[in-house]
């Protein structure tokens, strides 16, 4: 896509780096709809689970096109691909449709080699912690989690991002915690994820705290639902199983 046709993006965009440069829209879930309107746009893509609907039908109502996409599975993370594909217009759409045939037949490997993983390891995947939030099962990051042979621990929960206690992460005994780095700079030495990090040590009869297996993982590219995905399915790949 001509990223010249882009006239907004929310704060924490940063990918590709030139899209940095184009007019803030505000938060992902706070948008600024005066600005929005102001920069007179063809076309808006939303997300069903990021975006006040509120917002999304007062954008329709002053005569916007809006463009709702559902991203919890990866089948509607490839639907979402193909929808933003056919409402571009024709130009770049082989290219589109060559980048979602890249995306489905990339997913199949890492399937493919997930099912053959045995015994699954137990993980956590631990967006927040004031207050713990993890990664529940209606998420794509579950489905991730999934695909490369592990096992979420929260998997049965009835929402994408459940709040449990430490004590009930403790009951379970996950083999790893992992701490995704979503919206900041890599690295584990960071004062926050320290903290974040240490405060597992609590817990020294879990088997992720006795293993040493309590570490930060770059989010920016597991945590959003696009092609950066499979760059991300990689790292937690990586995390987990120790290979690419």
């Amino acid at each position: 896509m001509d990223l010249q046709r882009i006239v907004g993006v929310t704060e924490s965009t940063d990918f590709p780096p030139a899209l940095k440069k184009v007019s803030s829209v505000g938060q992902y879930q706070k948008l600024n709809l005066e600005k929005i309107v102001s920069l007179k746009p063809d076309l808006i893509l939303a997300t069903e689970d990021g975006n006040s609907k509120d917002q999304i039908e007062h954008l329709r109502e002053v005569g916007l096109s809006v463009l709702v996409l559902r991203t919890n599975t990866f089948v509607q993370i490839e639907d979402s691909m193909k929808l933003v594909d056919q409402a571009l217009g024709p130009q770049g759409k082989d290219d589109g449709l060559k980048l979602i045939d890249h995306f489905v037949k990339a997913v199949e490997l890492f399937k493919n080699r997930g099912l053959k993983r045995s015994p699954r390891k137990t993980v956590v995947l631990e967006l927040d912690d004031n207050p713990l939030i993890v990664v529940g099962g209606k998420s794509f990051l579950n489905e991730a989690v999934s695909l490369i042979g592990a096992e979420n621990i929260y998997q049965n929960a009835q929402t994408g991002y459940p709040r449990p206690s430490k004590e009930d992460v403790v009951a379970k005994d996950p083999d790893l915690i992992l701490l995704p780095t979503f919206g900041k700079n890599f690295d584990s030495g960071n004062p926050q994820f320290k903290a974040e990090l240490e405060a597992w040590s609590q817990y020294p009869s879990m088997k992720a705290v006795k293993n040493r297996q309590v570490r930060a993982i770059e989010g920016d590219r597991l945590l959003r639902p696009s092609m950066r995905l499979l760059e991300g399915l990689s790292l937690l790949e990586k995390a987990i199983y120790g290979s690419s």
